[in-house]
């Protein structure tokens, strides 16, 4: 379990440095009206993967009916959150519908560059 708080938080981590790395891309090409965009995008991502980490940790001790019916109900209620706070943006003016779609966008690549990274550097300090 220790592992996996580890995992959250460097995860957490990883997610602040894209959105920040975003901004300052975003700023540099003078896309200035993207930016709350793209913040409320990574907020939304956020959100999404405390709550998927928050639904994984209470099913560690469930039984395997338990888990497929946990599973279920969690792949449809992040399903709607996201769909709930991309709504909620279509209703706040200042937010660029472009930034949101950018920023909820990088959500698989993400994932995949950060456990490639991880992999790479668990294989490297197993080789030692």
């Amino acid at each position: 379990m220790k592992e996996y708080i580890t995992y959250i938080k460097s995860h957490c981590r990883w997610i602040l440095s894209v959105a920040i790395l975003g901004v300052v891309v975003l700023w540099i090409l003078d896309w200035t009206q993207h930016i709350t965009g793209w913040l409320w995008g990574m907020m939304t991502y956020v959100v999404y993967f405390l709550y998927l980490a928050f639904q994984t940790y209470k099913m560690k001790d469930a039984t395997l009916d338990d888990v497929k019916r946990r599973v279920w109900i969690g792949v449809m209620s992040r399903f709607s959150l996201i769909v709930l706070l991309v709504g909620i943006s279509t209703q706040i003016p200042s937010i660029s519908m472009k930034g949101v779609l950018g920023g909820i966008c990088v959500f698989v690549p993400m994932q995949y560059v950060e456990y490639s990274m991880y992999v790479r550097q668990r294989n490297r300090g197993s080789s030692m």
